[in-house]
């Protein structure tokens, strides 16, 4: 085969590949060549906007006498998702949550690595307060309106949330880190 025909061939191979890749939801602009190292941004580069638009979600929750049913708070809460950076290189992202409830305000920088991800699950808030926030003779038991958690579990055994409205957008976010953090650790540097 003459080197003009092979490279007409290796031509129309890469346009199918990328033709095949758009298809997929990619674009040429994201798609990665065999020999540049994948990055966040080529992988996801919108969830650092999914997290950004969490923004502030205000809701109450149900605080309930474990002994006496008939005797219960409802609680003003507020999760504010904030400063969401993405390190393209890293497979890294970090936020700030603040947490406001009860009179008190809690602000917290946060940060991990998608590739270190252990577990990921999604669960009505209120299970998520009784495991991780509970007090002894209290129970959460509603959250309105109707929140979830998207409950991330690191390798370290550290752990990160975050509060939304919808069960199914819950879903899809745990859903899309979950893709992402297994894109990250198959593309992890040596």
């Amino acid at each position: 085969m003459s080197s003009s025909v092979a490279a007409r061939a290796r031509y129309a191979l890469c346009g199918a590949l990328i033709a095949w890749s758009c298809l997929q939801g990619a674009s040429p602009e994201r798609t990665t060549r065999a020999t540049e190292r994948p990055t966040l941004r080529s992988a996801s580069p919108s969830l650092p906007d999914e997290l950004s638009h969490l923004g502030s979600l205000k809701f109450t929750t149900r605080r309930q006498d474990a002994a006496d049913e008939s005797v219960f708070t409802d609680l003003p809460v507020t999760v504010t998702i904030s400063h969401v950076v993405a390190d393209a290189e890293q497979c890294h992202i970090s936020y700030r949550r603040q947490l406001e409830r009860e009179d008190s305000n809690q602000e917290e920088q946060h940060s991990f690595a998608l590739g270190d991800i252990d577990e990921l699950k999604v669960e009505p808030f209120e299970s998520f307060e009784n495991e991780h926030q509970g007090q002894p003779g209290w129970v959460y038991t509603l959250t309105d309106p109707e929140i979830s958690a998207v409950v991330i579990t690191h390798r370290d055994g550290r752990m990160d949330w975050f509060a939304v409205r919808a069960g199914a957008i819950a879903q899809r976010l745990r859903e899309d880190i979950q893709r992402r953090g297994d894109y990250c650790r198959r593309h992890a540097a040596p």
